[in-house]
């Protein structure tokens, strides 16, 4: 357990890396306009993951089910039926985008220096990469369900090298987005091939019987049905309120203005990417526990992790907030982009705190396979999101977006935290896991960090500036921690994170 969270957070610091690393070389040698595009593309790739219809979550979960006595021939089964649903939805995908992909840079987005056909041409490209780098996802599912978190983490590393570091070689000598996605398109083809023999070879320990090479089964499809069901339904409204934002910045406004705004989300995106690793590595185990009924043991683990995650994620959300246009500048050198981009930090940062804070919850719905909150939840959001986005961005830009984003995000986690709570965790009470493990560390680690930022001096050094930064994150850190949780409070929460996650076998 402690190794798969050890790898998957290596795994995600080598994602902010990258991300942090490349994008301002991206702009660089594209240009604002040609990220911008880019940018467009990350929100076509949120929309489409509606397409998955919930068939990753259902292989993750259905490879982490208790699994003693050996079920090879239903692991293969669950898989050859899955990713042949799959390998449809691929095709379909790469037809809508190359169907669409001339009314949306004709009609959609407002371009103001790029040719409408290299728009086109660079999105149909796009649209074969971004249908295989979701069938990638599909691949990794499975092997999360099946704990090998190292191996799916090492394999995504190295595919990030190759696919975000090496085209920059590409787009040194070819400043183009067709060889930017061209060259991406070519690498997740080997990824995915190279991922389906590694899962195929994890689930039969590579001496799999060729008559059971492919296992298609349509009672499978009914038994899983409701549950990838709900999944779709929640990744479907998901995908409207996580993308709905950036859709309207795309089509109210310039595309170079969707542009500063991704910087912006980039820069917040840690938050999420930092309790990723935690949520990954508990999900298998919460799958397990409630399959084996012992619901009391994940109800403890639940609250214990949930009280150290919420302490993590909101000091580094605090020197998000207040040091958003140092951070942008010291990122990409350019004070023009520091400028653009910060002003819509404050109000994203928080937001996506918020959003991180319902990670660990939501893990806890999938591991009991209902889904009918999740759904309810995002539909209600619904009826704020669209004509929120579409008002606020008229009228105030984007900052207007990122302002409803934050107030959707700052309703919807403690009502959500409260029907989860009502349905599944019962060891605790509703106020001491709202008040006691989210809101009053959450407040601490935001004034605390508001009055250190007050404190600490601001140099024209971009390292020294870093350096300080950083120091004064940990500062705001250590004192919430302590202020939360005393030092008895503090070994007995050690105490019980190491006994718990070293209790579990492989």
């Amino acid at each position: 357990m402690i190794k798969n969270i050890i790898a998957n957070i290596v795994g995600r610091f080598w994602s902010i890396l990258t991300n942090y690393l490349f994008i301002p070389l991206y702009i660089s040698l594209l240009g604002i306009e040609n990220y911008a595009v880019i940018s467009f593309s990350f929100i076509l790739i949120g929309v489409m993951s509606v397409m998955d219809a919930g068939l990753t979550a259902t292989l993750s979960r259905e490879f982490a089910k208790n699994d003693e006595g050996g079920k090879l021939d239903h692991k293969m089964r669950v898989l050859n039926t899955l990713e042949t649903c799959y390998w449809i939805i691929v095709v379909v995908i790469i037809l809508i985008i190359f169907v669409f992909a001339r009314p949306i840079a004709e009609k959609w987005i407002t371009l103001k220096v790029l040719d409408i056909s290299y728009v086109s041409t660079a999105l149909k490209i796009f649209g074969a990469s971004m249908a295989l780098q979701l069938l990638g996802n599909f691949y990794i599912g499975g092997l999360i369900g099946l704990e090998r978190q190292v191996k799916a983490n090492l394999y995504q590393v190295i595919w990030g090298v190759f696919k975000n570091g090496l085209v920059l070689l590409v787009i040194f000598f070819r400043p183009s987005l067709i060889y930017f996605f061209a060259w991406q398109g070519i690498v997740t083809l080997i990824y995915i091939l190279f991922l389906r023999f590694s899962l195929v070879k994890s689930i039969t320990s590579g001496v799999l019987n060729a008559t059971k090479v492919f296992l298609f089964d349509k009672m499978l499809l009914r038994t899983i049905g409701g549950f990838v069901g709900g999944m779709l339904l929640i990744s479907i409204v998901a995908a409207i309120n996580t993308q709905l934002d950036k859709i309207a910045i795309s089509k109210l406004l310039p595309i170079e203005e969707l542009g500063y705004y991704n910087l912006g989300i980039s820069l917040t995106q840690v938050l999420m990417v930092l309790v990723s690793p935690v949520a990954m590595a508990l999900l298998p185990r919460f799958t397990l526990l409630y399959s084996q009924k012992k619901n009391a043991e994940a109800d403890h683990l639940f609250y214990t992790i949930m009280l150290l995650v919420v302490i993590f994620i909101f000091s580094i959300a605090a020197s998000i907030m207040f040091y958003s246009r140092e951070l942008i500048f010291i990122w990409t050198a350019n004070p023009v982009l520091a400028l653009s981009s910060s002003k819509y930090v404050l109000y994203l940062a928080l937001g996506t705190a918020m959003l991180a804070t319902q990670v660990i919850p939501f893990n806890i719905a999938i591991a009991n396979g209902y889904t009918k909150i999740n759904t309810i939840m995002g539909i209600l959001s619904l009826f704020i999101s669209i004509p929120g986005y579409w008002i606020s961005v008229s009228y105030l830009g984007p900052k207007g977006a990122a302002i409803t984003w934050c107030i959707i995000q700052t309703i919807t986690m403690p009502l959500y935290l409260y029907y989860i709570h009502k349905k599944f965790l019962k060891e605790y009470s509703y106020s001491s896991l709202i008040f006691n493990n989210i809101l009053f560390p959450a407040c601490s680690a935001i004034a605390i960090g508001f009055i250190i930022s007050l404190l600490i001096p601001h140099l024209q050094n971009r390292i020294g500036e870093l350096a300080l930064i950083g120091l004064a994150t940990l500062l705001t850190l250590i004192v919430v921690t302590f202020i939360t949780m005393p030092l008895g409070k503090i070994r007995l929460y050690y105490s019980v994170v190491k006994n718990r996650l070293v209790s579990f076998k492989r």
